[in-house]
């Protein structure tokens, strides 16, 4: 869903309203057009602008359109106020990482990480979400061992009240091979559908539970209602890992099947699966 900040002065909330809706009915290019069409001169009203241009990166990431994302905040003016550039740089950051740029995203985040006044009220929040996103560029350039090294930092510094922190934390031990240490943090978080999916896939990888279970497990959660698709993505990619180990090759070309055909829209988390088309064609 496009997140929309209150409308600017001379920006209605019903010509961003439009935008929304034309960006979830699947058109983004319109939407693009329309926000073009509408979007006030920046020297005429700076404010303005910079919340259509607020607008435009959630179209972008509605689409999923990371190359568009990038290439669009890449080139906005430098004279932009301070605080918008940071949101600019953070976004344009997140967007290299999901298309694999890592080392550009890297080298933006650490010059956001080195330039930022600690003094300022919002800096530790901001701080706190540059490093969680060097740590995903680790885990999406499989740089698996810079990854847990950064997390224990991270953890260090920051411990591990946060869910959304628990839950990276345990993508990251997962990747590296240290499913126990998941299922140890994970054990509080069982009612929430990312820890259980991760519980599970610690599970498997333990060898607490045979393979079996675990296809039974998540094949039980799958038919579970307001799940994601993201959230069905990753619970499939389990049964299918599941599978796999329990040479139930035909559960396991299902589960296959429903993670390939999902990876445009709803992609897995990077380094925590070896899942592709070539595993699909050694299945069949």
């Amino acid at each position: 869903t496009v997140r929309l900040p209150a409308a600017a002065p001379g920006v209605t909330e019903s010509a961003i309203l439009e935008i929304q809706q034309l960006a979830q009915s699947g058109a983004p290019r319109l939407a693009l057009y329309s926000l073009g069409q509408q979007q006030p001169d920046l020297t005429k009203d700076p404010v303005g602008w910079m919340q259509w241009e607020k607008v435009r990166v959630d179209v972008f990431r509605e689409s999923r359109d990371w190359q568009g994302m990038a290439t669009r905040l890449a080139a906005l003016p430098p004279d932009l106020p301070v605080g918008f550039q940071r949101w600019a740089r953070t976004e344009q950051a997140g967007a290299l990482i999901k298309l694999g740029r890592v080392s550009e995203a890297r080298t933006l985040l650490r010059e956001l990480i080195w330039t930022v006044n600690l003094d300022e009220p919002e800096a530790g929040v901001q701080l706190r979400h540059w490093r969680r996103l060097i740590i995903d560029s680790y885990l999406a350039g499989k740089e698996l061992n810079d990854a847990y090294q950064a997390s224990n930092w991270f953890i260090r510094d920051y411990g591990s009240n946060d869910l959304e922190d628990r839950l990276l934390r345990a993508r990251i031990q997962l990747s590296d091979g240290y499913p126990d240490d998941a299922l140890i943090l994970l054990k509080g978080d069982l009612k929430e559908t990312q820890a259980h999916t991760l519980y599970l896939l610690a599970l498997l990888r333990s060898g607490q539970r045979p393979p079996r279970d675990i296809v039974k497990a998540g094949l039980r959660k799958l038919q579970e209602k307001g799940l994601t698709d993201q959230q069905k993505t990753i619970l499939w990619a389990v049964v299918a890992e599941a599978a796999q180990r329990g040479k139930d090759r035909g559960t396991n070309a299902m589960a296959l099947e429903r993670v390939i055909a999902a990876s445009d829209t709803s992609p897995l988390p990077g380094g925590l699966f070896k899942l592709d088309a070539d595993s699909l064609w050694v299945s069949y």
